[in-house]
């Protein structure tokens, strides 16, 4: 069997005899694609039965494999490998040895498939960043900041009051396309699990920051990107990919609008980032 999808732009299709939990795929399903982007194949056996490398640390590993290739794998918290994966030199082919048993099955998507997704982005001028992305009068606008810190609370006031729509409550993608900057749904949104097929112009990104008083300053493109490095998702394992993701954000912030918000949690906040947002596209139609 061969499911097909496309997310955030990346063409992907996924074969096997017996897929694991897939339900938050279902909405960037697609017709069938001749040449896909990214081909995933599952193979339903004992992870690490394909490989001899040592899993003596938990959690994610990676390993550079003869050829330019990748190994990936991924144990659970009680020791046992929910997966690991044989990576192709240019990302193009995946093999996943997807642990059989029932309760590591569900949880394939997270973090095996939202792992390598994330750098397969790297290669289509994207980055995920963790942030919680509208969609309001066909536009992406971006709220960025630590957890705990508010960006789902500025997202729900936009929401709730001026009509807004989520694209993704904690994971969306930034990129660059035809030389316009998007902003796009992902099959993952951490705690949140607020997500939607979208893609949409960016119009804006404010990191949040707590403060008494309702402040805004626009940011210059190396201001931003002091902010925005900690938020990405980032390939640390390996140099030639880190270069990549790097090109990546730098384009976008260079040509984004950037703000950082210092703000309460109240429509006070939204009503300041909103006006912002209209004085600019006003300035630019003129």
């Amino acid at each position: 069997m061969t499911e097909y999808y496309n997310i955030a732009g990346v063409t992907l299709s996924l074969a096997g005899d017996d897929l694991p939990a897939r339900g938050p795929l279902e909405p960037f399903a697609c017709g069938k694609t001749e040449n896909p982007d990214v081909r995933v194949k599952v193979v339903s056996k004992p992870a690490g039965a394909a490989t001899e490398y040592d899993y003596s640390d938990r959690g994610a590993s990676w390993a550079k494999l003869g050829g330019g290739g990748w190994y990936y794998s991924y144990l659970h918290d009680d020791g046992a490998i929910v997966s690991d994966a044989l990576i192709s030199g240019d990302w193009s082919d995946i093999v996943v040895y997807a642990n059989p048993d029932a309760g590591y099955r569900e949880i394939f998507l997270k973090p095996t498939l939202e792992t390598l997704f994330y750098n397969i982005c790297l290669l289509h001028k994207g980055i995920a960043l963790h942030s919680a992305a509208v969609e309001w009068e066909g536009r992406g606008i971006v709220f960025s900041a630590p957890s705990g810190t508010g960006k789902s609370t500025q997202a729900d006031l936009w929401v709730n009051n001026y009509g807004a729509e989520y694209i993704n409550g904690d994971r969306p993608v930034l990129k660059s396309d035809g030389g316009r900057l998007f902003v796009c749904g992902t099959a993952w949104s951490g705690s949140a699990g607020i997500y939607r097929n979208a893609r949409v112009p960016l119009a804006a990104v404010f990191f949040i920051e707590q403060h008494p008083e309702n402040l805004i300053e626009p940011l210059s493109a190396a201001g931003a990107l002091k902010l925005i490095l900690p938020r990405c998702f980032l390939p640390y394992q390996d140099r030639a990919m880190m270069a990549l993701a790097m090109d990546n954000i730098e384009d976008i912030v260079s040509r984004a609008a950037c703000w950082l918000l210092k703000c309460t949690p109240d429509l006070r906040a939204a009503e300041l980032a909103r006006e912002c947002i209209t004085k600019r596209n006003f300035l630019e139609k003129e």
